[in-house]
């Protein structure tokens, strides 16, 4: 059964996604006139939604999210 929360919770993600895909739409690239940012954020919808679901358990430092990735790193360095 789901519950008020995580339906609230789902339909914020949804809105993040589509605000996302309106704000940072790609750009028609037109030669000589598009510049050309080579550095840089480099992020998606998805990333955007992952903090704000860490924001709304109030995970606003090295979280579950931020572990599972040091012990995945660590696991592909072999170190």
């Amino acid at each position: 059964m789901t519950t008020q929360k995580e339906k609230l919770r789902e339909q914020i993600i949804q809105n993040v996604e589509k605000f996302c895909n309106i704000a940072f739409a790609e750009k028609e690239f037109v030669p000589g006139k598009t510049r050309i940012h080579y550095a840089g954020r480099v992020f998606d919808e998805n990333e955007i939604s992952e903090l704000v679901d860490s924001a709304l358990d109030m995970w606003l430092t090295l979280g579950p999210e931020g572990k599972k990735f040091c012990n995945e790193f660590s696991k592909y360095l072999g170190v």
